[in-house]
């Protein structure tokens, strides 16, 4: 099957881009999930600033040396209105803001974060990011801005490749439909269409290793059970742009251990990897690229040995 490529530039989201339903549905809770699938792509659309190709043909037109990086963010600055709260509570909001972005005033009197303020970087093929920071510092709203999710007040993103944001793996779950139900609902809202479905069924399958509980209602699953189901169907889909908030794990010791090798091979093949942790030693290990953010603001970025270096050595201060 041909890739796709799909591109958000600027300050435009993305766009969910449609999915091919062509096939049987087999169950309501299915039928469900593409009908939310299309009225978010009927919501999002493709804008102006959005194209979609054959990924194939481009290529074909490309030479290796005239591709563009895979992705591409420069000068980007994001604001959030804090709705119901004005500009005579700013004051006392500064003085007990410790982490976060910046608190300010627009035009309107109406207070916003800057969560994200005058972000740039550049990621080739094969580049793995690691973000780190301390909580509220900006690393999740910046996979979220990767991922289309949010739109730049000021500054561009621009992503190519199909684009696989591990940001929430529950998204969809339906806990009065079975187990397998359930996987089909995740991937339909991961873009699979019900071949792919069909054809990667038996590999979730036995990567859950759920057995016979594939056929009950997800409402009767353990914490540990409902985590290897949402693991085992986040990692069956290759993703040339792959963006992960803090590294993947389920079950117990040896379900973990069996896990780890399923991650690091998933991660391998993504073309371009973007993570966010806490864990030093996973972005030592796996990236070749750290960007370090602090209330939104870029305070170190480039390779891993150097930046991480001077992090912990912040840190020990």
């Amino acid at each position: 099957m041909a890739g796709f490529v799909i591109s958000h530039v600027r300050a435009v989201a993305g766009g969910a881009p449609a999915v091919d339903i062509a096939g049987p549905m087999l169950d309501k809770p299915v039928a469900r999930a593409v009908q939310d699938n299309q009225e978010a792509v009927a919501m999002w659309g493709l804008s102006a600033d959005t194209q979609r190709w054959n990924a194939d043909s481009v290529l074909e037109e490309q030479g290796p040396n005239q591709r563009m990086p895979p992705v591409e963010v420069h000068g980007l600055t994001l604001n959030l209105p804090v709705l119901g709260f004005h500009s005579r509570s700013l004051r006392k909001a500064f003085l007990s803001l410790s982490t976060g972005g910046r608190l300010l005033r627009d035009q309107g009197d109406q207070v916003i974060v800057r969560a994200l303020s005058n972000v740039s970087l550049t990621l080739c093929e094969g580049d793995r990011l690691g973000l780190i920071g301390h909580n509220g510092s900006g690393k999740s709203t910046l996979l979220r801005c990767l991922a289309g999710i949010y739109e730049p007040t000021r500054g561009y993103v621009r992503v190519e490749g199909r684009v696989s944001s591990l940001l929430d793996l529950g998204l969809g779950l339906d806990t009065d439909a079975t187990g397998k139900e359930n996987i089909r609902i995740l991937a339909f809202y991961r873009g699979a269409t019900p071949a792919q479905i069909a054809e990667a069924l038996p590999i979730i399958e036995e990567i859950s290793g759920l057995g016979s509980f594939l056929d009950l209602p997800v409402r009767t699953y353990s914490a540990g059970m409902l985590g290897r189901l949402m693991f085992a169907t986040a990692i069956s889909w290759t993703p040339d742009i792959l963006l992960m908030d803090e590294w993947l794990g389920a079950g117990d010791a040896e379900f973990q251990r069996r896990a780890e090798i399923l991650v690091r091979d998933f991660v391998a093949k993504a073309r371009v990897f973007v993570v966010a942790s806490h864990s030093t030693t996973i972005i030592e290990n796996v990236c070749n690229k750290v960007l370090v953010l602090e209330k939104g603001e870029v305070a170190d970025y480039g390779p891993t040995g150097p930046v991480l270096e001077r992090y912990m050595s912040r840190q020990a201060a």
